[in-house]
């Protein structure tokens, strides 16, 4: 038999236990904005779609660390389109988006999503080659610029 964690603090430490990516968007939020953040009370709460709310200090909610796509809809879109939305990676992100725009009814605010990943940023790709110039060059002329004198002469 399992049992539910007890009260809020180990509701907290109970997701963050199970959670790397909580760990990381409340890091990243400390990071990037200097917002203390916390598990929210309602993690369970089918308005996140699936999420975990974090709040700040003063218990206003912040962000959603990895909302399940296919559970926006209703109040959990409306709540959720205003909110950060934060996952572990790039291609996390990439997913949610792909999912909800491609849904047979897709499920976009009109400004779009504000999402983030906070894992680090994956490794840079080697710079493309230049590509060897084809043809001829485009031959660059030089006119001089006309003088405020002499156009307000004509």
């Amino acid at each position: 038999m399992r049992l539910a964690p007890g009260g809020p603090a180990e509701v907290s430490h109970h997701v963050l236990k199970m959670n790397r990516g909580v760990r990381q968007a409340i890091a990243y939020l400390a990071r990037e904005f200097g917002i203390a953040a916390e598990i929210g009370w309602s993690s369970s709460d089918p308005r996140w779609a699936g999420g975990t709310p974090l709040v700040a200090e003063d218990g206003t909610p912040v962000a959603v660390v990895d909302p399940a796509p296919f559970l926006i809809k209703g109040e959990a879109f409306r709540l959720l389109a205003g909110m950060l939305l934060l996952f572990a990676t790039p291609a996390d992100v990439q997913r949610f988006d792909r999912t909800t725009r491609g849904a047979r009814k897709p499920r976009v605010p009109v400004d779009g999503w504000k999402m983030q990943h906070t894992g680090p940023e994956p490794p840079a790709s080697p710079a493309a080659p230049a590509a060897a110039p084809k043809g001829r060059a485009p031959r660059l002329v030089s006119r001089p610029c006309p003088r405020a004198a002499d156009v307000d002469a004509e």
